[in-house]
């Protein structure tokens, strides 16, 4: 039985020159640190010291409180430690940023059961049924390719299901605000710019959607 969320990445620190093809994320220091707490958990939890895996994610929580993983893997282990209502706060915390993360949802459910709130854990087990798996970026790859056609709408409902996935990652928000600005909608558009320069990893990603947001503002105030 899986509990703890694989990650479906490779980190790795190779020059640019030798990315080419690969679909790659820039990733901070706080998230590579947080990374290898979260790891450093599930060892301690394979190993059944779950006092030591619980100090392990919460120093991964508390090293970046963006890597979703971390809070799965507390979640777990407030569960195996018998603390239901801290677990089911801590997969609640993960589906209000990411509502389709499938592992959460998967976590929260024998949570509930054990809890005696029979029903809403078999609600939760049917909608997790009703998700199908799609394979990363599968939401991101097809919202691209509607703003190529030049289906806005489409494209912006697209670039929305990747986020209900993918909370964090900026250029589903850039992309976003694009499908936005084509459909006419600058509101939506300067929140979702500012979404992206909020999830932005990078300074220089930052920079550039801190300068497009400045003229979304400024040429198109409203």
């Amino acid at each position: 039985r899986g509990e703890i969320e694989a990650q479906e990445m490779t980190v790795d620190f190779l020059p640019p020159d030798n990315l080419a093809g690969l679909r790659t994320r820039v990733i901070g220091e706080q998230t590579i640190v947080a990374m290898y707490m979260n790891n450093r958990a599930a060892e301690s939890l394979s190993q059944h010291q779950v006092d030591d895996a619980y100090w392990w994610a919460r120093s991964a929580v508390l090293q970046d409180p963006q890597y979703l993983p971390g809070y799965n893997t507390l979640g777990v282990v407030y569960k195996a430690h018998g603390n239901l209502a801290q677990a089911e706060a801590v997969f609640r915390h993960i589906l209000d940023a990411e509502p389709d993360n499938t592992m959460a949802m998967s976590n929260l459910v024998p949570v509930l059961a054990s809890l005696g709130r029979t029903g809403e854990s078999e609600r939760l087990a049917e909608a997790l049924k009703k998700i199908r798996p799609f394979p990363p970026f599968h939401f991101f790859d097809l919202g691209i390719e509607a703003m190529r056609q030049r289906d806005f709408a489409r494209a912006r409902d697209l670039f929305g299901q990747e986020i209900q996935r993918n909370a964090y990652y900026d250029q589903a928000y850039f992309w976003l605000s694009l499908a936005y600005y084509n459909l006419g909608d600058l509101k939506q558009a300067r929140k979702q710019m500012d979404e992206a320069i909020q999830t932005s990893t990078t300074s220089g990603g930052r920079a550039i959607y801190s300068a497009k947001l400045a003229w979304l503002k400024a040429a198109h105030w409203r």
